[in-house]
């Protein structure tokens, strides 16, 4: 076996295989808006949604309600921010109030 040729053939491979790799990047990389630099964080004029599915559950209160609560005192949630929760569970306002 001519170990020289091997190696060079692998090279060549590694080298094509990276060159595909790299053109993939670049189709699958998100498109920034044209207003907006790549690396910018959205702006206090930026309006965020968050839906809750299942807002009356374990985990809702155990982890994305103090995990959003969390962002809000670090100061990391725009000011124009809504929480929107859907549960199954039959509950006024109030009473949500209360079992959380």
């Amino acid at each position: 076996m001519n170990y020289k040729a091997e190696i060079e053939r692998l090279k060549t491979e590694n080298s094509s295989l990276k060159q595909q790799l790299d053109r993939f990047k670049v189709q699958l990389a998100p498109k920034s808006h044209a207003n907006k630099s790549d690396n910018k964080l959205p702006g206090p004029e930026a309006h965020v949604s968050i839906v809750v599915v299942g807002a009356s559950g374990d985990l809702a209160k155990k982890k994305t309600f103090p995990s959003l609560f969390a962002l809000y005192g670090l100061g990391l949630l725009p000011e124009n921010f809504t929480v929107f929760g859907f549960a199954r569970s039959p509950l006024s306002d109030a009473d949500y109030k209360k079992t959380c």
